[in-house]
């Protein structure tokens, strides 16, 4: 039996509570993403991972480069090489950072609610200093029913146990139900309502939108960060990131074409807030100007490449 301690004695311990990847994935937390079939969930969750181990911004988050072990429970081996190949091209990812801090296990058969599946992974994580373990998907790792309270507490318990063991945090992937009854994320998970109590956050790709519960109170700034991801060019990137790409894409064609500045006025209808924001960023930086048109009597401006 642990002895109570008071409250000198918890502030002169030392606590690592700084978190991964924006204000979530503290260390022993758990994060659930949720969405419906064929929406990108994996493709999220690998291209996370990924960003993670090389320490990469995602969804204008910032992350903290650690050690990630990506438990894939429905894919092939060589499947799930190709797209994280594939993600680690299009972010950019530094090859000998990402082998040296992400690991695969890929094994259809892994409980977490089994015994023996669960020593193993412990003694992986502790073997590799794993920090984050991503669990792709949530209903391949249990051997009952995520709707049976019975087998998902036998779930959550070998989580728990893993969590205790060794400090990482979880970052599962599962599915909504077929029916959503309301728009807030803690009703998205499939399955028992104590998922959702058990969970620190839940981010819920909704309807082109990332919905982000969380116990954190410091995650009403990033609302703005997380409005609107889609997966573009190989990868998930946030609207305004994706207006930033397609506007440099444009100007470095010729701006000053009619042509152009149609595909910009027709960007501007498309996403007008996320426009704004791009040109601001891209100011910023020194990669554009805004330089007013010779001879034109209505004093319009054009946008330029520096």
């Amino acid at each position: 039996m642990k002895k109570p301690k008071t409250i000198d004695e918890l502030s002169k311990m030392k606590y690592s509570g700084k978190p991964y990847w924006g204000p979530f994935l503290r260390p022993k937390e758990k994060v659930i993403l949720v969405a419906a079939p064929k929406l990108g969930k994996t493709l999220f969750g690998m291209q996370l991972a990924a960003s993670l181990a090389c320490g990469i911004d995602f969804l204008d988050l910032k992350t903290c480069q650690t050690k990630v072990m990506y438990l894939n429970l429905e894919m092939a081996e060589e499947m799930i090489y190709t797209r994280i190949n594939d993600i680690a091209d299009s972010i950019r990812a530094p090859y000998d950072v990402l082998k040296k801090n992400l690991f695969v296990i890929s094994d259809s058969k892994l409980r977490l609610d089994s015994k023996s599946y669960r020593d193993y992974v412990i003694k992986e994580v502790k073997n590799t200093y794993t920090k984050i373990i991503f669990l792709d998907p949530l209903q391949m790792a249990m051997k009952g029913s995520d709707s049976n309270e019975k087998d998902l507490k036998q779930f959550i318990k070998g989580v728990d146990k893993i969590i205790r063991d060794t400090g990482v945090s979880f970052f599962i992937i599962h599915h909504t139900p077929k029916v959503i009854k309301a728009k807030d994320p803690v009703y998205a998970p499939r399955g028992h309502s104590i998922l959702s109590g058990w969970a620190d956050a839940i981010l819920h790709l909704y309807k082109g939108k990332l919905i982000a519960k969380a116990r954190a109170s410091d995650i009403e700034p990033i609302k703005t960060s997380l409005k609107y991801p889609k997966w573009y060019a190989g990868k998930w990137k946030t609207e305004v990131e994706r207006v930033q790409v397609e506007m440099k894409s444009i100007l470095e064609k010729s701006p000053r074409k009619k042509k152009a500045r149609i595909k910009l006025q027709r960007l501007v209808k498309s996403s007008e807030w996320a426009f704004k924001e791009a040109l601001k960023r891209l100011q910023e930086q020194g990669m554009i100007k805004i330089k007013p048109m010779k001879g034109n009597q209505y004093n319009q401006k054009i946008i330029v490449l520096v």
